[in-house]
């Protein structure tokens, strides 16, 4: 059974730190609990990413992009041959990403 490597970003480390630190203001416990949930969700990709839905800012890129849920936030990524690189980690009460924020993975 294959499995694919995860790896995450410089934006995607960003904005899990700033999300953390803002769940950490009101609850220190609910952001350490909150960030050990999100990586254990980024791991479960090693096995059939594909599982995952396309994410609402896939489009037309040469690449596609997926997202898989932690509480009410969206992991998004794309599969880059045995990679799933984790791009962006935002709220889903946040607007879609624009185009000139879908950045490509760093493999491609």
């Amino acid at each position: 059974m294959k499995q694919f490597r995860v790896l995450v970003t410089v934006p995607a480390e960003a904005e899990i730190e700033e999300a953390y630190c803002y769940i950490r203001k009101e609850s220190p416990a609910n952001a350490a609990q909150w960030r050990a949930g999100l990586l254990e969700a980024a791991g479960s990709l090693r096995m059939f990413p594909t599982r995952c839905p396309l994410a609402p800012e896939n489009g037309p890129f040469e690449f596609e992009i997926r997202q898989i849920l932690h509480g009410a936030y969206r992991l998004l990524f794309a599969i880059q041959g045995d990679a799933v690189v984790i791009l962006h980690v935002r709220h889903g009460a946040r607007q879609w990403m624009n185009f000139e924020e879908v950045v490509p993975p760093p493999f491609m």
